[in-house]
């Protein structure tokens, strides 16, 4: 993507005309924060353009993919969301029955103790 004003590189600092990337270092115009990121800790431009090739090429294999195989795996990771959240959240449930379990046991309880004492008049 071209830009249609003067920019400043956020990787060098150099002011730079209309273009694509930067004149002094090659770091496009257009790079996420993410990118920045990539850029600066290794201090090198080069990693963000290799970091678009891969996703590039990820994004071509996925699509060649028959469909069958993308809705078996979008089933798949619906599984396994499903099974994480019921690993994640069976205390929950756990501690739910429990607590429905102490709660109908008072009840009884009480009940068990009315009958008790009004047998005993």
């Amino acid at each position: 993507m071209t830009v249609a004003y003067r920019w400043t590189c956020k990787f060098c600092g150099t002011a730079n005309a209309p273009a694509s990337s930067c004149a002094k270092c090659n770091f496009p115009v257009e790079a996420t924060a993410v990118e920045f990121e990539m850029a600066n800790a290794s201090g090198s431009t080069a990693v963000v353009y290799e970091k678009r090739e891969s996703d590039r090429r990820a994004k071509e294999e996925w699509r060649a993919l028959p469909i069958w195989k993308k809705v078996v795996f979008g089933i798949s990771m619906g599984l396994v969301f499903i099974v994480v959240g019921i690993i994640k959240y069976s205390w929950l449930i756990l501690s739910m029955f429990f607590g429905w379990g102490v709660a109908l046991a008072g009840v009884a309880a009480i009940w068990i103790a009315s009958v008790a004492f009004s047998a005993r008049k």
